[in-house]
């Protein structure tokens, strides 16, 4: 008779609607008194989940070795995401980097464009240094400066390698390209609208593992759904759901609908695990033991996937084609609107969710190989 250790598998994909927000004031107070290890403890955490504020206070501190050791390449990183989600503060310190000419010879065409942005979400500053570059001031009239000044902090010194490709500054601003030709420059399609930010939100969700020692081989056979006369010693059954949940705004305009997306908050959750070892096996037995070890490497599997494509489906948003608020979509209805904002969402993301789930049934069919059941039997001389 078969003998098998197995796992299971269920998937459901929900895209639906929502809001939310951070909280950045305890992170930013602490900036603004000093207190830079405790800021970046509070706000990096808040960049990492897409939030624009953080990401352009994170860049400044690793602009200025403000808490942190004084590094370019990764405040340009920071400075890039959170410019791309609509942070004036971002916008025009790329601005000036631009100016720079960090990494190769100043462009001013980039540098306008971005403190055009600024200068639309209210930056006061950036509308100085556009005017200026507009009259042909070059770097002296704009004063950028070597440094970057945060939200109430001070201007500290800049360090860290400048060695910043400005080719990458470009690729990141432009992650937002066209679809299909439909998106806009900024302020074409609304008009006086602040510049809505835009966040990215992933959450993981893993229960506590529900355990049951009260079913026959027999019945675990059933419930594997592999038939009752199959020997099932062990099983391991999750049930995972992606749920997606996009946010948006819009307007009518000129008898059609303007909209933009400001954020998702993604969900991978894993609605419950289910863990069995047959009643066949006693507990404290060397076959309870080496069931019960073998599938709670199967819960392992489960709980690392979602921990390694979590930045992963972050990352397919941030750097994908999604309207934001400087790139927004004139449609028909909004009607339509929420119809494209469902497929902008599966457009993005169902890659990135089918990559998930072909590595989640590849590490767990490594844990159901024969090598790793014959290592299990190898463990207890009887069975």
């Amino acid at each position: 008779m078969m003998r098998a250790i197995a796992a299971g598998l269920v998937l459901a994909l929900l895209f639906a609607g929502s809001a939310g927000a951070q909280n950045l004031e305890s992170g930013l107070a602490a900036y603004k008194r000093g207190a830079y290890g405790a800021a970046l403890r509070q706000l990096l955490p808040l960049a990492r989940g897409g939030d624009p504020v953080a990401q352009s206070t994170v860049g400044v501190m690793y602009h200025n070795g403000l808490g942190v050791k004084a590094d370019l390449s990764t405040a340009v990183d920071w400075y890039a995401r959170a410019a791309k989600s609509g942070d004036s503060l971002a916008q025009r310190i790329l601005g000036d980097l631009y100016v720079q000419g960090v990494g190769g010879a100043p462009d001013y065409v980039a540098a306008a464009e971005w403190y055009e942005a600024a200068a639309e979400g209210g930056d006061g500053e950036a509308q100085r240094k556009l005017n200026a570059l507009r009259r042909g001031g070059g770097s002296s009239a704009l004063d950028a400066g070597g440094g970057a000044s945060g939200r109430g902090g001070s201007r500290g010194a800049a360090g860290g390698s400048r060695a910043v490709e400005i080719s990458r500054l470009r690729r990141r601003g432009a992650g937002r390209a066209t679809r299909k030709g439909s998106l806009r420059r900024p302020g074409s399609c609304m008009s006086g609208m602040p510049n809505a930010p835009f966040q990215v939100d992933v959450k993981i969700d893993f229960p506590p593992v529900n355990f049951s020692h009260s079913q026959s081989i027999a019945d675990l056979g059933k419930i594997s759904g592999r038939g009752h006369h199959r020997r099932i010693l062990g099983l391991m059954k999750p049930d995972i759901r992606l749920r997606t949940l996009p946010m948006s705004e819009g307007m009518s305009q000129g008898g059609k609908y303007c909209f933009w997306i400001t954020g998702f908050e993604i969900v991978l959750r894993y609605a419950q695990v289910d863990v069995y070892v047959a009643r066949e096996y006693p507990v404290g037995s060397c076959q309870y033991d080496a069931i019960y070890a073998h599938e709670m490497e199967h819960v392992e599997v489960a709980r690392r996937n979602l921990e390694t494509f979590a930045p992963r489906i972050r990352e397919a948003l941030e750097l994908g084609s999604v309207p934001t608020a400087q790139t927004p979509i004139i449609v028909a209805s909004a009607a339509d609107a929420t119809r494209d904002i469902q497929a902008i969402s599966k457009e993005n993301l169902q890659p990135v969710y089918r990559a998930m789930l072909r590595d989640l049934q590849a590490a767990q069919a490594r844990v159901d190989s024969p090598q790793s059941y014959a290592s299990v039997f190898r463990k207890c001389p009887k069975w």
